[in-house]
């Protein structure tokens, strides 16, 4: 788990995949997160609110499954 002020970078011989060869610039990052595309790193500014986390599932409906 990351906390605020961890860096994050792509190691130095994973540079060259395509995959990080796309121009930085088309992502815009949360604002909790600084981005720099130039060095392939981001920051994590500080810890994010709920309402800023994009969500992926329901939660309601994984509480409900699990609580049979």
């Amino acid at each position: 788990m990351l906390k605020p002020k961890d860096q994050v970078r792509v190691r130095e011989k994973s540079r060259k995949l395509e995959m990080f060869e796309i121009g930085g610039d088309a992502y815009e990052p949360p604002g909790y997160i600084e981005m720099d595309a130039e060095n392939l790193a981001a920051t994590l500014v500080r810890s994010p609110d709920r309402e800023e986390v994009p969500e992926h599932c329901d939660e309601r409906m994984v509480v409900e499954f699990y609580s049979r």
